[in-house]
């Protein structure tokens, strides 16, 4: 009977551990809520502006003759600004966005690897009882 029960227990874990749900939850959560959140807000920063320049970049290329047609008339520092301000306000946006979103993320699979932890505990628990029950056979002996 112990057998089984054993052999149930180890079945779960690993069918947790090789699901996709589990590989994610494993790899989520061996972060802290916090530095979870915060890697996924530098990553989305980083890839929001290399995307922000490729676009801006390809705009320019696309209107470059009118561009050139009106540079003496174009401010730099009012289309500095004008830019700058598009970044920061879509950066922002899509900030909160990942914030929400990776919060989320994380309490989902925090609950996940809640039941996984509270599983590996009951294991480690069988392990200690079965480690008493064969010592207390030995000490009978």
């Amino acid at each position: 009977m112990l057998a089984k029960k054993k052999v149930r227990m180890m079945t779960r874990l690993s069918i947790f551990e090789e699901s996709t749900a589990g590989k994610k939850a494993l790899s989520i959560c061996r972060f802290f809520k916090n530095d979870y959140i915060r890697w996924e807000l530098i990553k989305t920063a980083i890839s929001y502006t290399i995307g922000f320049a490729i676009l801006f970049g390809l705009y320019v290329i696309y209107n470059l003759e009118k561009i050139v047609g009106t540079v003496t008339a174009l401010n730099p520092k009012i289309v500095g600004q004008k830019v700058l301000s598009l970044y920061i306000l879509f950066l922002v946006i899509y900030l909160v966005f990942t914030f929400i979103l990776a919060s989320f993320r994380y309490r989902r699979h925090k609950k996940n690897f809640n039941r996984y932890d509270r599983e590996l505990k009951r294991m480690e628990e069988y392990y200690k009882d079965t480690e008493q029950e064969e010592d207390s056979m030995e000490d009978d002996k």
